[in-house]
């Protein structure tokens, strides 16, 4: 505790928390003194310095800045400030803390007043006003003796003099940029990891629980992270930059051991971070407990994360994917469930998804004389959005502008869709505003939300930045034919959910894919397919996935003959005969997945992974 522990937090109340919990176990910890004959303990170590308050995410000053000519110019040393510390923790009585106190805050003060005086923007600073100084100088000297002022010195001296006051709001703005107010500076706040020449030696191991606050919430900040973080990506929790300030502020082989969400893992805002941890680190262990409630009223995904600093091509790692909590310690947890085992080359072929050997084996031979979804029948194409669905809702019955809508959980695997709402549909091929007046039921209908639908952001009688019209919706792909028959599936989804959908407008909440094959439906709808899906796509509470284009689009389909996609269709046709007659067809599904293991050539043991999920 007094010398090997150290921590940071923006909070100034957790800082004395930590503090006077430190400070409890040292007491707990202490003994009465011989030479007292045991009648006074032991004199506690002042150990408040160890635990400091900061934004521990922003500096002005980077790790590797070069403390050399700072320590040369200033009257002390890092072994001064080594000794300064160590003298504070000693400290028996307040006169000589606060003294150290003194000492401590004038070394650090006089480090940063030389470091900041040879950052590059001040050095440029500097340079450009020398230079003002000079051609203002020769000017006054022409002046003096009364002759003509060049015009080229004068463009010189409003030219230099433009580019000072640039520089100089510069560094206004760095100084009193608000943002800073908490800076963390750890190039001299802990003098126990920097060595003899000033140099940020790191720390052993890294442990924390970073917060999650969308970047969103703090853009203040966010310029700061675009500029100095590699894991940058435009949105995502600021948890995100604690792992790449962890890493950086560890020596070589030290540890980092994090708890966070794992939702970097799967969202794209994580790729950035996933490849920095790759880069940086050697995984030894990820242990993710998912939709658990591992903090009580809050779904928080959480993960623990456990690597070395150490760039390596390569290595294995163990993943933990656990179902349940630990009745009693997590070890003992662990010990108890099954583990994959990975490595690094398996999860950068498998689009850093956490697979073994095995399952990278059945993924690779799923791809083997197969085509994307995308190059199959091309892009899912997401429903519909009208931004205001009570606007375009009706009890009116069907007709050329009148169509049923269906949302994604109307969506089931092979089932006929019954929606049991109908939307009004301004989209036919020969559709004007003309033609709808003349459907006086429908319009009437749409004109008596007018207002509330010409407030919708996207509406250019709204807003004069707008691009629609009050009675159009809000997102909609014109190519797409809702008469013609398509597949459907849901965004989010228990498994494979795909379907044929003809005359219904598809929600937001659901995709279709631009083919009616009976072919394709079976591959969809099979059990290999679920079990891609399962590795693939975004987990969400309850066991649903959420599956999204980027996952959907790269499900590898045999593109085989007509007469070889036959027996697919046959089991098709008699499978949707029999969902509308209510019977079961459990057995035709197996059937197909029979046809579709022998079709992606799967072993025995393929079969056997892909069926025990």
């Amino acid at each position: 505790i007094e010398n090997c522990l150290f921590g940071v937090d923006i909070n100034p109340n957790s800082v004395k928390i930590c503090r006077l919990r430190l400070w409890i176990e040292l007491l707990k910890n202490a003994y009465y003194k011989e030479e007292t004959n045991y009648k006074e303990l032991e004199t506690l170590p002042n150990i408040d310095i160890n635990i400091k308050c900061g934004n521990s995410l922003l500096s002005r000053f980077d790790l590797a800045a070069d403390l050399k000519p700072a320590l040369k110019k200033s009257k002390f040393s890092i072994q001064a400030y080594k000794l300064a510390v160590q003298t504070y923790r000693e400290a028996e009585n307040k006169e000589q803390k606060r003294e150290m106190e003194r000492v401590i805050a004038l070394i650090k003060n006089d480090f940063i007043s030389e470091l900041s005086f040879r950052d590059k923007l001040a050095k440029k600073y500097v340079n450009e006003k020398a230079k003002v100084v000079k051609i203002s100088s020769e000017i006054n000297r022409i002046k003096l003796w009364k002759e003509k002022i060049p015009k080229n010195l004068l463009d010189k001296l409003d030219k230099a003099s433009v580019t000072l006051e640039k520089l100089n709001k510069e560094v206004n703005d760095i100084q009193n940029n608000i943002i800073y107010k908490n800076a963390f500076e750890w190039r001299f706040e802990f003098p126990e990891v920097l060595n003899n020449e000033g140099e940020f030696e790191g720390f052993d191991a890294v442990i924390a629980n970073p917060p999650y606050i969308r970047q969103e919430e703090v853009k203040a900040m966010s310029s700061h992270f675009e500029v100095n973080y590699k894991t940058f990506s435009g949105k995502s929790d600021i948890y995100v930059f604690f792992y790449e300030k962890g890493i950086n502020i560890l020596k070589n082989n030290g540890v980092i051991n994090y708890i966070t969400s794992g939702k970097f893992f799967e969202a794209s805002y994580g790729k950035p971070l996933i490849d920095f941890l790759i880069q940086e680190t050697e995984i030894k262990s990820i242990v993710n407990f998912n939709d658990l409630p591992v903090f009580d009223g809050v779904t928080a995904y959480p993960l623990i994360f456990f690597a070395t600093k150490n760039r390596k091509d390569e290595y294995t790692f163990l993943y933990y994917d656990l179902k349940e909590l630990p009745e009693n310690s997590l070890q003992e947890k662990l010990e108890s469930v099954s583990v994959l085992s990975s490595s690094k080359s398996i999860f950068i072929q498998n689009d850093y998804k956490f697979v073994d050997n095995l399952t990278a084996t059945i993924i690779n031979k799923s791809k083997v004389n197969s085509i994307s979804l995308q190059e199959f029948c091309g892009l899912p194409i997401v429903g519909v959005k009208t931004g205001y669905n009570e606007g375009f809702i009706t009890k009116l019955k069907s007709s050329k502008y009148v169509k049923p809508y269906v949302f994604g959980r109307d969506i089931k695997k092979y089932h006929t869709i019954n929606s049991h709402n109908k939307i009004i549909f301004p989209y036919n091929e020969d559709f004007t505003i003309a033609q709808l007046e003349t459907e006086k039921e429908i319009f009437s209908s749409l004109t008596q939300q007018k207002e509330r639908l010409s407030q919708r952001a996207i509406i250019k009688d709204g807003l004069k930045n707008g691009t629609k019209c009050w009675y159009e919706y809000q997102q909609v792909n014109k190519i797409v034919n809702y008469n013609d028959e398509y597949i459907v599936y849901p965004n989010v989804s228990l498994g494979n959910n795909f379907t044929l959908s003809k005359g219904s407008v598809i929600d937001m909440t659901a995709f279709l894919i631009k083919s009616n094959s009976k072919y394709l439906l079976a591959i969809l709808n099979s059990k290999l397919i679920a079990f891609l899906m399962d590795i693939w796509s975004i987990s969400r509470r309850g066991g649903y996935l959420e599956y999204k284009v980027q996952y959907v689009e790269k499900i590898p389909i045999k593109n085989i003959s007509s007469d070889e996609q036959k027996p697919f269709i046959a089991l098709v046709d008699k499978i949707l005969e029999a969902k509308q007659q209510g019977n079961d067809i459990t057995e035709l599904e197996k059937q197909i997945d029979e046809l579709v293991y022998q079709l992606y050539d799967l072993t025995a043991d393929g079969i056997k992974i892909v069926e025990s999920k």
